[in-house]
């Protein structure tokens, strides 16, 4: 998406093409959700499979400058383990770009639909062959979910399959 706007070169006025990415605005929302989030836990996701059952991420690298961040998503559902996810501000204000792992050759997209960059964030993400749609929570909401997050979760996500309750998975939730 290109901008158009008024720039003074010279004392002479021209007119220039600025893409939304060079005015710091695609940096701003990733930027904003890598820093307000250096832990949470996946509350609702889109199917029944089990697979994001229980799951938490840890934030293990942040930097504002670039901004990126490397966050490692702790499964403990139906396939235990770890998944390092190298996370970047994407090509537009509402995605960022992640690899997972050490495979720096396939970079995959993820669509944020809402965070209030305090208690939760929404975000949409290839996962396993399919689209989910996650509900991320700090671990100071994960019992009491704010409203307006479980509202913009249903106004994005075709469905809401609890993927934390606090009888299986409170021995998850409890480290940072």
């Amino acid at each position: 998406m290109n901008v158009v706007k008024n720039v003074k070169r010279d004392d002479a006025s021209h007119t220039a093409a600025v893409s939304v990415a060079d005015n710091g605005m695609v940096k701003e929302k990733a930027e904003r959700v890598f820093e307000k989030f250096p832990f949470a836990l996946a509350v609702f996701d889109m199917d029944q499979d089990g697979d994001l059952d229980c799951v938490s991420t840890v934030r293990t690298q942040f930097d504002k400058s670039e901004p990126s961040a490397t966050y490692v998503w702790m499964f403990k559902g139906n396939n235990p383990r770890n998944v390092t996810y190298h996370i970047k501000p994407g090509p537009t204000f509402d995605t960022s770009t992640y690899t997972m792992d050490d495979d720096y050759e396939h970079e995959y997209n993820a669509h944020f639909y809402f965070s209030d960059y305090k208690t939760c964030v929404i975000f949409g993400m290839p996962h396993l062959d399919t689209d989910e749609c996650m509900l991320w929570v700090t671990k100071k909401v994960k019992d009491d979910v704010p409203q307006i997050c479980t509202d913009k979760y249903k106004e994005n996500c075709d469905m809401q399959v609890m993927a934390y309750d606090r009888e299986t998975c409170g021995e998850y939730a409890d480290y940072e």
